[in-house]
């Protein structure tokens, strides 16, 4: 198997491998995007340009990877079906019944993380914020229009290039 280029020559993969890991970001700034995470995450979910720093493109990196996304997938089914299994990356402390008309617009997001479409950092962060925020609005906030409006923000922001 060989990976194509533009100009049509094929590089063998262990050499496109190589490659790739040359182009990541080196391990102090992978370690620091990973020790700021939250500060990272926040800035990404309030509309910060990925490419405006090291850190937040090498966070933004992190967010949108296969580990990450099918990681916050799962996250989302304890919201989609709170009674179906173990609980991962949060719990829900809201009532089934107030999380039952978001069920289409979690699922939809949940196929999107699992796809092999390419999303962008914002969405992900702020889909991020809003299931693990426990003091957020999925968990405090008793107006569910508030939540529905994150779940808007979140879907447009995560496949959309720019701003909403």
């Amino acid at each position: 198997m060989a990976a194509q280029f533009a100009h049509g020559g094929a590089v063998p993969v262990p050499v496109a491998r190589r490659r790739a890991r040359w182009l990541r970001p080196r391990f102090p700034v992978r370690l620091q995007a990973m020790i700021h995470r939250i500060e990272l995450d926040r800035k990404l979910a309030n509309g910060a340009d990925p490419a405006s720093s090291e850190l937040l493109a090498t966070r933004g990196a992190q967010l949108t990877n296969e580990r990450s996304r099918a990681r916050l997938a799962d996250g989302l089914e304890p919201l989609i079906a709170p009674h179906s299994g173990p609980v991962g990356l949060s719990s829900v402390v809201r009532p089934r019944a107030d999380l039952r008309r978001f069920r289409a617009v979690l699922l939809a997001l949940q196929r999107r993380l699992r796809s092999s479409e390419e999303l962008q950092p914002r969405g992900i962060a702020v889909l991020k914020w809003l299931i693990s925020d426990s003091a957020g609005r999925l968990y405090a906030d008793p107006d569910p229009d508030a939540i529905a409006s994150v779940l808007r923000l979140a879907a447009a922001t995560m496949t959309a290039r720019g701003q909403p």
